[in-house]
């Protein structure tokens, strides 16, 4: 037998079991359909198998309770593995947690002790530096005040003479009582002098030519600086002046080029000829109770912007010829009612002043008063006014209104000078009780001489 064909053995339901011959090769669809109780096994030599040949069969509910079995065992496996995986997946994430966590706190621990570090380290640098500096300091302190000892003439406790090529000096507090007269004068490597406490005097000409001394510190003990005391120190940019002094001499400061800040008592009372002459860069003065300003005082102080002076001037009632001439930037003055006279060339050259109002007291000016005042607009005269120095006036392009509290009367007696220094075509005149007039309406008004 080689073949069981199509249905053979189909719907015999109580068939039970059959041999399949080795001989068999080939079974045909449906063989042994519906045969419920057949249980069978084929034999190795079965080559072929048709459709459904044991559909229905006890071997088919056999497979298929297998079948079910295995996709159960199957479902089971995969549920555990999943579950396994998703456990194995917490069990990572949560390992991944920890270590980042634990990566992170070490990252922390790292930061905080390289910055701890680095703190300690810029702390301890601080302290060496700081240790070093201030070492170098009494060192240099030391040199300072041995080589001020060693290079000086010192009469009792009057310091005569100085002469090294030392840049830092110290007076000791108490080992000198005055800096004599150009005691210092020429030290032109001097950059820095400390004046120790208990000097009173600096004489005259004292630190005159120190071109390089930047920083001088004088003690408040010092009642007295003398005339072109310190002249000439050109890298001088700033200076405090003790409550003490109340007179600035001659020349104290001239040609301080770079002198822009100067710190001295409100109540200084007389500022020397030419006290602050070239000192181009200084800004601003304060002089609350100053009694005079003598000739040039401020001349070509180019960067004066400020100068506050009293209402009223006590004492000699002075400003000296020149005072401010050459203050290119100084936009701003009020001249003191109790000034009589306004000294020659006094605004010589301030090219910012717009307007000028002289107070009632005011009797004279001299010539050259206001000459180069380029921004000049305005001027009001006070009907005290005696000399009117017209040729005071010379080149002043923009003045308008030349105003007079007095009358035209009166202006035709006190105006002294050529009107030609004024611009005809521009400028006009009022009097007390009059409206604006220019030069011609002047003219023919007959008061002109």
């Amino acid at each position: 037998l080689k073949c069981i064909g199509k249905k053979a053995f189909a719907g015999c339901k109580y068939l039970k079991k059959i041999n399949i011959p080795k001989s068999v090769t080939r079974i045909d669809d449906e063989a042994f359909k519906d045969c419920v109780n057949l249980d069978f096994n084929l034999p190795d030599t079965v080559k072929a198998l048709g459709e459904n040949i044991y559909l229905n069969s006890l071997k088919d509910v056999k497979e298929k309770k297998m079948l079910l079995e295995e996709k159960q065992r199957k479902e089971k496996l995969a549920k555990e593995e999943k579950e396994f995986q998703e456990r194995l997946k917490k069990e990572q994430e949560a390992k991944l947690l920890a270590e980042k966590k634990e990566l992170e706190e070490r990252q922390k621990a790292l930061e905080k002790a390289k910055k701890e570090a680095i703190e300690f380290a810029e702390k301890e640098i601080e302290r060496i530096n700081r240790e070093a500096l201030e070492k170098k300091r009494k060192e240099e302190e030391t040199t300072a005040i041995n080589n001020l000892i060693k290079f000086s003439k010192i009469e009792g406790k009057k310091l005569v003479k100085h002469n090294s090529n030392s840049e830092y000096l110290i007076i000791k507090d108490d080992s000198i009582d005055s800096i004599g007269y150009m005691a210092f004068a020429g030290c032109k490597n001097l950059v820095k002098i400390i004046i120790g406490k208990g000097v009173k005097r600096i004489e005259a000409n004292a630190f005159s030519g120190c071109y390089y001394l930047k920083k001088i510190v004088i003690p408040e003990t010092v009642e007295f600086i003398g005339a072109n005391a310190f002249a000439g120190c050109k890298n001088l940019e700033s200076i405090e002046l003790p409550d003490k002094v109340r007179v600035i001499n001659d020349d104290t400061f001239r040609d301080c080029s770079a002198l822009k800040n100067i710190k001295m008592s409100p109540h200084v009372m007389t500022i020397g000829k030419r006290a602050f002459s070239g000192c181009r860069y200084l800004s601003r003065i304060e002089l609350y109770d100053v009694e005079s300003i003598g000739d040039y005082a401020f001349e070509n102080c180019v960067y004066l912007y400020t100068c506050i002076m009293p209402s009223r001037l006590g004492g000699p009632q002075y400003i000296g010829e020149g005072a401010f001439a050459g203050c290119k930037y100084l936009g701003d003055i009020k001249i003191p009612s109790d000034l009589k006279v306004i000294p020659t060339k006094m605004l010589y050259g301030c090219e910012k002043i717009k307007k000028l109002t002289f107070p009632k007291g005011v009797e004279s000016m001299g010539e050259d008063c206001f000459t180069n005042c380029l921004g000049l607009e305005e001027i009001v005269f006070p009907e005290t006014m005696r000399v009117l120095n017209l040729l005071a006036l010379t080149n002043c392009p923009k003045l308008k209104l030349l105003k007079f509290e007095g009358t035209a009367y009166n202006f035709q007696y006190i105006a002294k000078g050529n009107f030609g220094c004024f611009n005809t075509k521009n400028y006009q005149i009022q009097f007390k009780n009059t409206k604006p007039m220019n030069y011609y309406e002047y003219m023919m008004m007959g008061y002109n001489r």
